[in-house]
């Protein structure tokens, strides 16, 4: 289960992180919007701010997944990267299939599902998460990048 909950935190906490291994982005502050299917009834995600260091903000800086997760870039083109990973571990194991789009240089798009296996149990949940630039200075509101 704790591997799962590490893939959950960094599924809602670090979309930076892949869309930082899928393309280099813009350092700066950033608006995240995520919607959750197949979550708790009336699960609804604030929109967040995140500051992202000009040193994290590069393509090759960023590798968040627990080490317990194995990941397989599907496909990689100048806007749009697929991956899927499988995470074991603690007698669960999760697989998860997603894409990473860049929109344009202000705006990318990260839709994800995910399915988690446990004790005989199974569960689903599709995530899609726009993530906006806001600008290169961080407001106070805005929380560092990989804080959890």
């Amino acid at each position: 289960m704790r591997v799962q909950q590490g893939v959950i935190v960094f599924l809602l906490s670090g979309f930076f992180a892949v869309s930082a291994a899928a393309f280099d982005i813009k350092p700066g502050e950033w608006e995240m919007e995520t919607k959750i299917s197949g979550g708790p009834p009336g699960m609804v995600m604030p929109k967040i701010k995140v500051c992202i260091a000009p040193e994290q903000a590069k393509a090759e800086n960023m590798n968040k997944m627990p080490k317990e997760c194995k990941v397989n870039f599907t496909e990689k083109k100048s806007n749009l990267v697929s991956y899927e990973a499988v995470c074991d571990g603690q007698g669960g194991k999760t697989e998860i299939k997603g894409t990473v789009k860049k929109v344009s240089d202000g705006e990318i798009v990260t839709d994800v599902a995910m399915t988690m296996h446990d004790g005989g149990q199974k569960r689903t949940h599709q995530t899609t998460t726009r993530q906006k630039y806001i600008g290169p200075t961080c407001s106070k509101e805005a929380m560092p990048s990989g804080a959890r």
